[in-house]
């Protein structure tokens, strides 16, 4: 059996939805902007955003079980998204099974990003003391994504997230073109608090193309989809640059655009 090492935590369909080179290639090459350093690069999507055996997990002789199911698991399921949102341009009405692997797409990228499975590994080891390091790291992947097959008795810490985001309304907002989103390497999902309780009070944004962002509102949505300008996009991306990471990605140049950014306070929507 074939197996996979470099596992991306943001989805290659998502870092090749946010290429515009006009050549094809295999692996098409992303804009990364390092605040760090403040240079940028063009980069293979193949080669960022990912690392080593990530969703691996071991018994307690250190031996990994089940090689490889967790980035299979999500093989299938980006399959699936990414045929919905290459659909969206087109604004299909979406179906049951549409809806609900979208609201499943908003807790799997959250729960699958390096520092999420650290400090949920972290927080189980701090809770059941018991727990030793390989078991509280088996435990954070098994609880937190899908290791096979969705079950919510199994796979309870995604259920919770999962249930948050369905409370919320889909909104996807379509651009005109004018400008790329920003894609931030740490907080791909951006939340943005309206009320006094973090979680209970949040929205979520997900730029899942370079024109197309999906947002999860804490307020009724009439229609689905929604046209929006330049104004917007540059509202949510300076949201991106300020939320706090080494690594920006974008279908233009990020280091060019940041100059002519105005000043933006964050407000509680970007709506």
């Amino acid at each position: 059996m074939q197996r996979t090492r470099k596992q991306h935590y943001i989805p290659r369909m998502i870092l090749k939805n946010h290429t515009r080179f006009e050549i094809p290639m295999r692996f098409p090459l992303i804009y990364q902007y390092d605040e760090a350093t403040e240079k940028e690069h063009a980069v293979r999507i193949d080669r960022v955003c990912y690392k080593d055996n990530l969703y691996e997990y071991k018994d307690d002789a250190g031996n990994v079980i089940d090689l490889n199911l967790i980035e299979n698991t999500f093989s299938v399921y980006e399959d699936k998204w990414n045929g919905i949102i290459l659909s969206l341009k087109n604004r299909p009405e979406l179906t049951r099974e549409d809806l609900a692997f979208i609201y499943l797409l908003f807790p799997l990228q959250i729960m699958r990003m390096p520092e999420m499975l650290t400090l949920t590994s972290n927080w189980l080891k701090s809770t059941s003391p018991e727990l030793s390091e390989i078991e509280s790291q088996r435990y954070a992947r098994i609880l937190s994504l899908v290791p096979g097959q969705l079950d919510i008795k199994r796979n309870i810490i995604l259920a919770k997230w999962a249930e948050i985001c369905c409370k919320r309304s889909l909104q996807v907002y379509i651009t005109d073109g004018s400008e790329p989103f920003i894609l931030n390497g740490t907080f791909p999902v951006t939340g943005i608090y309206t009320g006094d309780e973090p979680i209970k009070n949040a929205e979520m944004y997900y730029p899942v193309s370079s024109d197309i962002c999906l947002g999860l509102l804490d307020a009724r949505v009439v229609n689905p989809y929604k046209d929006v300008g330049i104004d917007f996009i540059r509202k949510f991306n300076w949201l991106s640059i300020n939320k706090g990471s080494r690594f920006l990605y974008s279908a233009a140049s990020i280091k060019d655009r940041i100059p002519e950014y105005p000043f933006l306070k964050h407000k509680s929507r970007i709506t």
